[in-house]
Formats: C-alpha cells, structure tokens, sequence
C-alpha cells in the first residue's frame, strides 16, 4: 500500500530492529516481533551494564508486558539474527518501567498493586511476583512519575505532590533518603544523567519560566543543584508576578488543587481576564475522572470557574477555557453544559466523538473538530444572542502539537489572543 503519508489504515506489525552506526538501513537486523498480535507496539532498552535487552509491548495507552534476551553471546558473534525473548511479565494489568539492574536483579517503576507507583526489585532469574522485593514504597499521596540511576549507587527520583515536582535522591541499596532537592513551584520536564557518572542535569519550568537547567555534581558533599543555563526573556520582570497555589471543593466536596497566577498588585474586583486550564493525582484520581466517571471531570471544572468567580478573581464575561487532545474533549463538554460561566471557549485539537473514537485511525482526525463546530454553529449560530464568533481554525500539514516549530506556535497563539480579544471585548490601556 501507499506508504506516502496519506494511507488511511491504521499502523500495525511494529518490529524491532539492530541497526549498527555507519551501516544503512537495508542491513538492519530484525530482533523481535510479534506477528500474532498486530497492534502491538514496541519500545526497548537496553540494560545499564549492557548485557541485556528489555522488550516491552503495549497494546494499549496504559499496561505493557516485559521480555528480555541476553546481549552477551550475540555481541560477541555478531547481532545477525532474532534474538532469543525470556517472557518476564506477560498480562496487560500494569506499567512497568525499566530504571536499572544489579546482574539479574531489575529495578521497575510500576503500579502493580500500587496506583501510585512504587519500585520494584525482580530477579530475572526467579520472577514470580511473591519474590519481588519493594525497594521504594508507593507514597500514599504523591505520584512517583520517575526515577534514574546516577553516580553508581543512587537513585534520582520525582515525585508528583499536589501537582507540582518533588525530586529527591535514594540510595540503590534499600530505597533511603540521602537528600531533597528544593524547588519552587514548577515542574521537572527534562533529566540527563547515567549511573556511572555522578553528574545530573535537569530543566526546571514554572508558570514564570520558560525552563532553566540545574546541574548537580553528586560527588560533592552539599549536592547543590546550580543553575547551569537560564533562560531569560527581554523586557519580561518576574518579580512584579505571583503564583499561588489553592484547593477548592468540587461537586462530590474532593479537594481540588488549582494555581493561580497573576500580577502582585491585580485588584480582585471580579473584572480581571482570566484563562483556565488541569492536572491530576495518579492512577485512583485519574479513574474517578475516565469512562463512567467521565462527568466527575467537568464539575471539576465548573468547581474551579465557580471558585474564580466567587472570590472575585473575575466573572464570567471575562472567563476563557482553553483546553487540547483530552482537554479539548473538557472544554467543549464544559461549555456544552455550563455556558453561563464562560466567556470563551478554545477547544484545540479536541477528541470529541468519543461514541466513535474506535472507528478511525491513527491520532485524533480531524473531523472531530470539524464535527464540532458544524454542529455548534447549526445549533446557535442564527441566535439572536448568539454575537460572539463561532470559528474553527485549520493548520494543515500538522500533527497534534508536538514537535510545532516555535514560528508555528507563535501565529497560533496569536491567532488565539486575537479570538480572546474580539470575543470579549478586551479593551487595553497602555501607558505612555
């Protein structure tokens, strides 16, 4: 079939392959594959020490199983040929994620019997569950969204807590604390480090920053992350801004965490602009929210505008929702059933017809916005009180958003404020 970029049908029979630098593609060297299961997909790893192969399939957007072969004998004779699959895990009921290994000894970050996550110890060489060992217990609150091996002995890993990163460093051998690295409100988004070297990087973004590099030397005895690289913005005065972070009750009275930024002197009149957007605390909250409890999710979401509104952060003429993939689905739902609360509404890249989402093909097709707007616009369009715009914006020869060139980003945005600006009304006052 057409292999141009324009097929239709749906990608299957994902392979593995050895591909030796310097060579072409033509004598890579096929691995593993899975020919009984189709929709399988496959990523890989291999071991800190080298000697092995970690082959993990998916089948869907969660749970993978574990295989591994042994990389010694073939590297000595040449990788020509399939390698030899030991199957480790082999039911789609959990994630399990590759950190490091002692000999036959692996460590995984799983949420096996542990929503939000804890790492395990499996020997390869005897891997029935009741002889894992837990080297790093699930925490009872906070997600652990990753962990690393560095400087031999240690583990580096970041938590979740109430949405913001927690990074800290572990020893190897049972899971202790040696220190907690302090972070102002933000995330950890990037991690460079490998266990033989006792130097780490990460980047570090906030609602203020568009993302600074912290280097840790963890051959020092302080372990000070230093800021290695910042990234600054001309004209742009951090410190006439704040970030609060509050909790609100929702529909059924849970705590829901949301960060409020705005400048330090914004008088809380009700008047202000205000653009709202989400987050989530792991595997339980993240099912209160999917499939039947779907509708937990939008009051979630109606919660924190009602927040907004009640302390007098703003009212509803003045209110934006902005949402994309999963979050394009939240806003649409959310101004579908409460359009009082909104002044606007941007539902970017949305997965809106969930009824049939199993019917098309790869990503999120377009005619799901398309479906959209075509319906909104028949529905309201022609209503007397129906003034502001009602527009679909198409960028073609796109994807979902990642990867977007920072050109393309920028006349999207652009075109984003402007919709924000005629819909509501905005008027600036600029001072001279």
């Amino acid at each position: 079939g057409k292999t141009d970029g324009s097929e239709t049908t749906s990608n299957e029979n994902q392979k593995l392959y050895y591909h030796r630098i310097g060579t072409s593609q033509e004598e890579d060297v096929l691995v593993a594959e899975f020919p009984d299961h189709p929709k399988w997909t496959v990523r890989s790893d291999v071991s800190d020490c080298g000697n092995y192969l970690i082959v993990c399939p998916q089948q869907d957007c969660r749970d993978n199983l574990v295989y591994f072969a042994s990389l010694v004998e073939p590297l000595k004779e040449g990788i020509n040929s399939k390698l030899e699959l030991t199957p480790i895990i082999t039911n789609f009921e959990a994630d399990y994620d590759y950190v490091t290994n002692d000999g036959s000894v692996f460590h995984f970050r799983t949420n096996k019997n542990a929503p939000n996550y804890r790492i395990v110890s499996i020997d390869f060489n005897n891997p029935d569950i009741n002889d894992w060992v837990t080297l790093v217990s699930e925490h009872p609150k906070d997600v652990l969204d990753w962990a690393s091996a560095a400087a031999h002995d240690k583990l580096v890993v970041c938590y979740i807590h109430d949405v913001k990163s927690a990074l800290s460093l572990l020893r190897l051998k049972d899971g202790s604390l040696v220190k907690n690295f302090p972070l102002e409100v933000g995330n950890v988004t990037e991690y460079s480090g490998k266990r033989e070297h006792t130097d780490i990087f990460f980047q570090f973004t906030s609602f203020l920053s568009p993302g600074n590099i912290f280097h840790v030397d963890l051959a020092d005895e302080n372990m000070e992350a230093r800021l290695f690289r910042e990234v600054t913005l001309e004209g742009f005065d951090t410190s006439i801004f704040t970030t609060t972070q509050v909790f609100y009750p929702s529909k059924d009275g849970t705590q829901i965490p949301m960060f409020i930024v705005r400048k330090k002197d914004t008088p809380l009149n009700g008047n202000n602009l205000c653009l709202l957007g989400g987050g989530e605390y792991g595997e339980n909250w993240h099912n209160g929210g999917r499939l039947l409890n779907k509708q937990n999710g939008f009051d979630d979401f109606h919660a924190a505008a009602e927040y907004l509104i009640d302390n007098n952060y703003t009212n509803p003429s003045k209110l934006v929702i902005q949402g994309g993939s999963n979050g394009g689905l939240l806003v649409g739902a959310c101004v579908n059933q409460r359009p009082d609360l909104f002044g606007a509404a941007i539902a970017q890249v949305g997965v809106m017809d969930m009824l049939r989402f199993h019917k098309f093909t790869i990503g999120v097709v377009p005619l799901h916005s398309y479906k959209y707007i075509a319906e909104v616009q028949q529905k309201i369009g022609k209503l007397p009180s129906q003034t502001n715009p009602l527009m679909i914006r198409v960028d073609s020869k796109a994807g979902h958003g990642a990867g977007k060139p920072t050109t393309k980003l920028i006349d999207e945005l652009t075109d984003v404020l402007s919709f924000v600006v005629q819909a509501l009304d905005v008027k600036f006052h600029v001072n001279s």
